[in-house]
């Protein structure tokens, strides 16, 4: 089952902590580009335990959230990924 997994994975490109990672993610519904006049920058967020919001987006009758990923991680997960990037691109 692990490689049936991955044969049809789908994974998403980031850039966090200026290290480049792949997340598999389980299914990807659409790809769409913005007119930044369309997008919101930063909107406050009191619920919000991190900011990892960047914007909201406006299409049509839609609101896309998009997310900061240098948000996403904390700085010890940050910390870890940088590590184990390093340990895996030196072996």
């Amino acid at each position: 089952q692990p490689m049936k997994m991955l044969w049809n994975a789908k994974i998403l490109i980031l850039t966090i902590a200026n290290e480049i990672i792949g997340l598999i993610v389980n299914s990807v519904c659409e790809v769409v580009n913005l007119n930044i006049d369309s997008i919101e920058n930063n909107p406050e967020c009191e619920q919000c335990k991190q900011n990892i919001l960047w914007g909201v987006g406006k299409l049509k009758d839609r609101l896309i959230l998009i997310l900061d990923t240098d948000n996403l991680l904390t700085d010890a997960e940050a910390y870890d990924l940088k590590r184990f990037n390093k340990l895996v691109t030196t072996n």
